[in-house]
């Protein structure tokens, strides 16, 4: 078994609750470091805080928060995630395509699927990055999260330059009465460190089953049907059109999925295509999700598109009879996975 699962069983893995509009506090470093605690509600003192950026909170997050939950319910106090937007990387590297594997929402509602009470999201901004650790620490760490234990991964680095570091912490935790909890690296069954960037290679490259075993779930996008140009419904194959924005881009091609409408109950087997659909020449990738046995009118509706298996890659028709021909079989293929998915019992997202 890998580290993970001496940790926290699969069977373990819950799934995640909905959360409640206070428990995201949206701030940043120059409110905290005027305000200090009277910046946050007072539940916030003297926690625990686990610090990164949670990006798909994999399972080697969701040991990381195992560990802080249980010091916190050991000290009877609350378990803080600190957490950064935009992400750190997408501030330096403005240019770079979009890669996140969560947005706000999905990475609040599985942090409080492990237990965190309250997450405290920073903004990334100049003034941020050009604190020093020992600013960071004085500033928010000190005054205002008054924090009693910080829980962070084993090569953990921050402030301006990377400047601090778990021994930084350790340093003016023995001065100031709190305790730098490092986190070993957790690992699969292949020895293979479970990260953020692990699950996005292996979206990238269409390996879904991999992308489950690290996140211990199906990927989830999360978007917004808009209006497209119809050409589905003209064929009798009606999809739901969704942007990518800020999401990581999957390999082109076509997915079993499933799929849920936020605000409503229920959860609909569908098969999407991602691509530019050789045929029509699309200018911008889309993500278009046809959902089977069931026809609904989805626009303007936020939808969670669950990715389970890759099914064949974006090809070329010659002509509209033959591109049905082969969304028909796709349905089929796709419907045969999910009811295999069922017949095992493997966890839905």
């Amino acid at each position: 078994p890998s580290s993970l699962e001496r940790i926290l069983p699969r069977a373990k893995l819950m799934k995640w609750s909905k959360i409640e509009p206070e428990m995201l506090i949206e701030t940043d470093y120059s409110a905290l470091a005027r305000a200090g605690q009277d910046g946050l509600p007072l539940r916030v003192g003297g926690c625990v805080v686990a610090i990164g950026n949670f990006d798909g909170v994999h399972k080697g997050h969701q040991a990381l928060l195992a560990h802080a939950k249980a010091l916190a319910d050991q000290e009877s106090v609350p378990l803080v995630a600190l957490t950064f937007d935009p992400h750190p990387r997408r501030y330096f590297k403005a240019q770079q395509p979009p890669f996140l594997l969560t947005d706000t929402i999905l990475r609040s509602e599985y942090l409080a699927g492990c237990g965190v009470e309250t997450i405290v999201q920073m903004r990334f901004d100049m003034l941020l990055a050009n604190a020093t650790a020992e600013e960071f620490i004085e500033h928010i760490l000190l005054h205002a999260l008054q924090v009693k234990h910080v829980v962070v991964g084993d090569n953990f680095v921050f402030g301006k330059d990377r400047g601090g570091n778990v021994k930084t912490l350790r340093q003016w935790g023995e001065k100031h009465g709190f305790t730098c909890v490092p986190m070993a690296q957790v690992t699969d069954a292949a020895g293979v460190r479970l990260s953020s960037q692990y699950a996005r290679d292996a979206i990238k490259n269409g390996h879904t089953a991999t992308a489950e075993d690290v996140l211990g779930r199906p990927w989830v996008l999360r978007g917004k049907v808009v209006r497209g140009e119809q050409r589905g419904r003209t064929i009798g194959w009606p999809t739901a059109n969704i942007a990518l924005d800020e999401f990581i881009q999957p390999k082109f091609g076509i997915y079993a999925a499933r799929v849920t409408i936020e605000g409503e109950e229920g959860e609909y087997d569908a098969v999407l295509n991602i691509g530019i659909r050789p045929m029509f020449a699309l200018a911008t990738p889309l993500l278009e999700v046809h959902l089977l046995n069931t026809q609904q009118n989805l626009y303007d509706k936020i939808l969670r598109v669950h990715f389970y298996d890759f099914i064949r890659a974006e090809a070329d028709f010659p002509n509209l009879q033959a591109l049905q021909a082969q969304i028909a079989d796709d349905a089929e293929a796709a419907k045969r996975i999910l009811q295999n998915r069922d017949s095992l019992g493997i966890m839905k997202a």
